[in-house]
């Protein structure tokens, strides 16, 4: 009867163009904005490159805050174990929970004399906050002071980025062991039974999968 063979009456392509409409207004939020969109991809531990290091750090405070812990471990570009540590830091935030862990794993890195390393740990918050200005009346600017101080140090080359929680499973494990242990600090020349299957995993098992927001 028509030409055109995707022809659509009038009536019927008002209503796709309505019914198209509600869809998109109804991925927006309240606030105007298009709903987040999220897409799965695939995490796991990478070593890095020869002739570097790499330390994973992690700190918690249960309850936010809370009785605190952190734990950290540097391992070489075969993903051999430097070493690691455990620590408990009382009650605070987990923001200094985290700040803390930094700073005990940078020290750590320093005194093995390390000369390259990457640093990754699963807070955002402060893997950004502590590569940026800080002010005076800022809270814990003494300990960003010492992060910044210690990641800008030319006696090394340091890289700090955030990654996410399925990359750094061993250093949330060495956490876990701090707020067991008598000693406010432990160092692990060789990693403890509670880490093996998660180091045999960062080595040899599959990726992780991690929703992305886009």
């Amino acid at each position: 009867m028509f030409d055109e063979p995707n022809f659509i009456p009038h009536k019927p392509r008002r209503v796709i163009q309505e019914k198209t409409a509600s869809t998109l207004q109804a991925m927006q939020s309240p606030a105007g904005n298009s709903l987040t969109i999220r897409t799965e991809q695939f995490i796991r531990w990478v070593p890095p490159p020869p002739r570097w290091y790499k330390l994973n750090v992690d700190g918690e405070a249960k309850g936010n805050p809370g009785m605190a812990r952190g734990g950290g471990v540097l391992r070489g570009h075969r993903g051999e174990w430097i070493s690691g540590f455990a620590a408990h830091f009382g009650y605070c935030s987990s923001v200094k929970a985290e700040l803390k862990a930094l700073l005990q794993g940078l020290g750590l890195a320093r005194d093995y004399g390390v000369r390259r390393i990457m640093i990754h740990m699963d807070s955002l918050v402060v893997s950004r906050k502590v590569q940026d200005p800080v002010s005076t009346h800022q809270p814990y600017y003494y300990l960003w002071k010492e992060g910044q101080a210690l990641l800008l140090n030319p006696e090394w080359q340091v890289t700090l980025d955030h990654c996410y929680r399925e990359a750094n499973t061993v250093a949330d494990q060495l956490a876990n062991l701090g707020v067991e242990q008598l000693s406010p600090l432990a160092i692990f020349e060789r990693p403890p039974n509670a880490v093996l299957s998660h180091l045999a995993h960062d080595c040899n098992g599959p990726s992780w999968p991690h929703m992305i927001q886009n």
